[in-house]
C-alpha cells in the first residue's frame, strides 16, 4: 500500500483534525486486523481506525504508539526515518 496523507481526528489534540500519513493495515499475529491501520504522526508510528459512518479517520497518537515491542514496528519502521 502506498502511504497516503489524510486528515484525521488526533487523540493528542483532543479529537481535533490534524495531519496523519496512512501507511497500511495493522497486523496481529501476521494477519491484518479489520478496519485497523498504522499511521505516521510527526515522527512516530501509531494505530487508528476508519469510522465508515462519518468517513473519517481516528488516530490514537497518545496511547496507540507502535514501538519495537509491536510486530507492526518491523513492517513500518522505514517510514519513521524519513
Amino acid at each position: 500500500m502506498k502511504p497516503i496523507e489524510v486528515n484525521a481526528h488526533l487523540n493528542s489534540m483532543d479529537g481535533k483534525m490534524g495531519r496523519a500519513i496512512l501507511l497500511g493495515p495493522n497486523y496481529l499475529f501476521t494477519r491484518p486486523i479489520t478496519n485497523s491501520y498504522v499511521f505516521k504522526v510527526g515522527n512516530q508510528l501509531c494505530t487508528g481506525i476508519m469510522n465508515w459512518f462519518v468517513g473519517e479517520y481516528y488516530v490514537d497518537d497518545k496511547y496507540g504508539i507502535v514501538d519495537e515491542r509491536n510486530e507492526n514496528y518491523n513492517i513500518y519502521k522505514k517510514y519513521i526515518k524519513e
